[in-house]
């Protein structure tokens, strides 16, 4: 059987994964590669990273965000 800790630690973590991208998920998810996220946030460019430890995440909110930021010409659809 489960210890309370543990089940708290995997409640914890399915929380953060259903509101953060990793950086992975995010390099697939935006197609831009996983160097170059890096150097963006080395560089303070692109999206906004969080540190958890040594996990860096990208809340899902905030990309979106930050994408839409980025469009270039075109109209919204309708």
């Amino acid at each position: 059987m489960k210890s309370l800790d543990t089940t708290r630690k995997q409640a914890v973590a399915r929380s953060v994964s259903q509101e953060f991208y990793s950086e992975t998920e995010l390099s697939i998810v935006a197609n831009i590669a996983v160097k170059t996220l890096r150097n963006w946030r080395l560089l303070r460019k692109g999206p906004p990273a969080y540190r958890f430890g040594g996990l860096v995440r990208y809340s899902i909110p905030e990309y979106q965000r930050w994408a839409e930021a980025q469009r270039c010409g075109g109209q919204v659809a309708r």
